[in-house]
């Protein structure tokens, strides 16, 4: 009797997918991935020179406005509290992805208290405006944490530069907490194989035992 083998047959489907992550981007601590920090700035300075525009959580003790800071992201925020006088103040952040989200930190604080409540912010990508927002207070005396502001789900997957920018003839107030973006980490490229599963099949005549394998799986 004379018997012929088949070897086993491998097919390889190639599957090649994105794998997509979230990070974070901290007010005061920074990007978490690339340790990149915030830059805060405004076109000019208070009358007193020596007070800081942008005040972080640790820079306001003596804030007419204290947020709670179990609620806010790392437990750090960083505030502007904005007249026309100061020009414009800005809030800068670089980082690599195809989606931005950024959150900020609402006051509700009465006009009647005279403390600026109310929020107006613009948002430029690479230099064009992108998007805005604005909140009037409801004089709860209410904060309201992690709250979107701004949402891009469409941008290119390459370096971008982001301003939350406040600027014009009204008071404002904007407590910046986070941004998360979303990144895509590489092409991965994964195999299927598909084997051929054993059987045999006897031929009398010609005495042949035909084996072959076929089986699937990831």
């Amino acid at each position: 009797m004379v018997f012929f083998t088949l070897l086993p047959l491998l097919l390889l489907n190639c599957i090649v997918a994105r794998e997509l992550f979230n990070h974070t981007i901290d007010d005061t601590l920074g990007d978490e991935l690339t340790g990149f920090q915030v830059d805060y700035s405004s076109a000019s300075q208070p009358s007193n020179g020596s007070e800081l525009v942008w005040k972080n959580a640790s820079h306001c003790n003596d804030c007419p406005v204290v947020l709670d800071h179990s609620l806010a992201m790392n437990g750090t925020w960083t505030g502007v509290t904005y007249y026309p006088s100061l020009g414009n103040t800005t809030a800068r952040l670089s980082f690599r992805g195809s989606a931005i989200y950024v959150y900020l930190i609402i006051s509700n604080y009465p006009k009647s208290t005279g403390v600026v409540s109310d929020a107006i912010c613009d948002f430029r990508m690479d230099g064009e405006v992108v998007g805005s927002y604005s909140h009037n207070s409801d004089g709860t005396y209410q904060f309201e944490y992690d709250v979107l502001a701004y949402s891009n789900a469409s941008l290119s997957d390459e370096y971008h530069t982001l301003l939350i920018e406040t600027t014009g003839t009204e008071p404002s107030y904007i407590v910046f907490d986070y941004v998360v973006y979303t990144y895509v980490l590489g092409m991965i490229t994964r195999f299927r194989a598909h084997f051929l599963k054993e059987h045999s099949v006897v031929y009398p005549a010609a005495k042949l035992v035909h084996k072959t394998r076929f089986s699937y799986f990831e």
